[in-house]
């Protein structure tokens, strides 16, 4: 049984969630990530109720997520991103200068929207305000630790 009510389902510092907002916020991003048609996408951010909800919406939408880890150095992250052919890049307010500094080396990206402000607000804008049916079985969640094997750390 599906649990949607005013229950708290996360908190992160004062801020708290109730499960029905989860589920509304998973079901936009969901909607979202369909519409524009986005298969794989990738989240830079400190830990924040926006991953748990960009996590929930991938896997609603059949998209394959990349939590890729704040700490890896910018070589590491150009390097992550790429190899994880993410079209959509969340970034958290702290990374978007690191990550400007990087999106010309990252060719398979479409839009990078950080802390809710997109480049193109192309996914943002489609998303409508029901959710919609995901029509893609959810692939997998690929979380990274560090930069390719053997690769040096800077």
């Amino acid at each position: 049984m599906l649990c949607l009510d005013d229950t708290e389902a996360l908190r992160c510092g004062d801020r708290a969630s109730s499960w029905a907002q989860v589920h509304k916020r998973a079901n936009g991003v969901a909607a979202g990530l369909v519409t524009a048609g986005v298969r794989r996408l990738a989240v830079l951010d400190l830990n924040d109720p926006a991953t748990i909800d960009a996590a929930y919406g991938a896997s609603r939408a059949g998209a394959v997520l990349t939590i890729v880890n704040w700490r890896l150095a910018s070589e590491e992250l150009a390097y992550v991103l790429c190899d994880s052919e993410s079209e959509l890049l969340l970034v958290g307010a702290p990374f978007a200068e690191v990550v400007a500094g990087l999106r010309d080396r990252l060719p398979l990206l479409r839009e990078v929207d950080v802390a809710g402000r997109s480049t193109r607000r192309g996914w943002r804008r489609s998303r409508p305000s029901t959710c919609l049916r995901p029509t893609r079985t959810p692939r997998c969640c690929s979380c990274t630790r560090r930069g390719r094997p053997g690769s040096p750390r800077a």
